[in-house]
């Protein structure tokens, strides 16, 4: 995903700061098996590390509640699909102002999907674009392939094709 981290991404963050802090109570326990007091210079800085990775987890919980919530309101999602363009003209569309649903064509509304894949009259979330229907097929549309409906033929090659990660509400 581009942009925000990933639920996951920061999980692992989390999972780094956690094994620092648990590196620096090794620290600390270490020394005191010696029979050192808690002012010997090693326990202090093992201490003053645990707390540095304490503020770093306390900002890392809030980041992945946020993107966990993020994340749960795009929808399930479904993996990364080729997105490409097109527009109600007769190149892009033959013509047809109409859907494989019925519905009117409605520009970064209406999509195109393989009904295999996602269903019909679903609400489908693209990052980076938002929340669309899918209300058209396409023969070219098949697998993991999504063609977004835009206002004009110049509008649809100018964004060409991308890849974006895809979710199903």
């Amino acid at each position: 995903m581009a942009g925000a981290a990933s639920a996951n991404d920061i999980k692992s963050n989390i999972d780094a700061a956690i094994q620092k802090q648990n590196e620096a109570h090794q620290i600390a326990e270490y020394v005191r098996g010696f029979g050192e007091g808690e002012n010997h210079p090693a326990i202090l800085f093992a201490q003053e590390k645990w707390w540095e990775q304490q503020e770093i987890l306390t900002d890392l919980y809030q980041q992945y509640d946020k993107a966990v919530a993020e994340e749960q309101s795009k929808g399930t999602y479904i993996g990364t699909f080729r997105i490409s363009h097109y527009c109600p003209c007769s190149i892009c569309n033959g013509g047809y102002t109409g859907t494989a649903t019925g519905a009117r064509l409605t520009p970064w509304y209406t999509i195109a999907v393989d009904p295999s894949v996602i269903k019909l009259n679903s609400t489908v979330y693209i990052d980076g674009y938002g929340e669309f229907k899918a209300q058209d097929t396409g023969s070219a549309i098949k697998g993991n392939r999504i063609d977004v409906c835009v206002s004009s033929h110049e509008e649809a090659y100018r964004l060409g094709v991308v890849y974006k990660d895809v979710y199903v509400k």
